[in-house]
C-alpha cells in the first residue's frame, strides 16, 4: 500500500468550504430567526441568498485586510493567554468581521429591515 500525497491546494479548499459554511450560517441566523421581518419563505430565501453572497465578499476583504495587516511579531503583557487571544483574532477575526458586515448589508437591502 502506497502513501498517497495529499495536494496543497486541497487545504486552500479547505479553507474556503469551512467560511462558505460560517457565510450560510450567518446569512441564515441573520434572515430566518428574525421576527420582525414579515416576509414569505421565498423572499426570504432571497435574502438569506444575498446575505450569503454579500457575507462571501465581505470574507474575501477582510482576509484581504488580514494578509495586509496582520503583524509579523506579537507582543503582550497578558502572558500566555494574551497571546492565545491575539493568534485567534488575527486567524479568524477578520474574517467574522468581514462576513458579519457583508451579509448584514446585503439582507438589509434585498428585505427592509427596520
Amino acid at each position: 500500500m502506497e502513501a498517497k500525497e495529499i495536494p496543497a491546494n486541497s487545504t486552500k479548499m479547505i479553507y474556503y468550504f469551512v467560511w462558505l459554511a460560517v457565510c450560510a450560517i450567518v446569512a441564515f441566523l441573520l434572515v430566518f430567526p428574525n421576527t420582525k421581518l414579515h416576509y414569505g419563505f421565498f423572499m426570504k430565501l432571497l435574502g438569506m441568498i444575498g446575505g450569503f453572497l454579500g457575507g462571501f465578499v465581505g470574507f474575501v476583504v477582510g482576509d484581504l485586510i488580514r494578509r495586509l495587516a496582520i503583524p509579523d511579531m506579537i507582543f503582550t503583557s497578558g502572558g500566555f493567554f494574551g497571546l492565545l487571544r491575539a493568534r485567534l483574532f488575527w486567524m479568524c477575526g477578520p474574517q467574522l468581521i468581514g462576513i458579519v458586515i457583508g451579509a448584514a448589508l446585503a439582507v438589509s437591502l434585498i428585505l427592509k429591515v427596520n
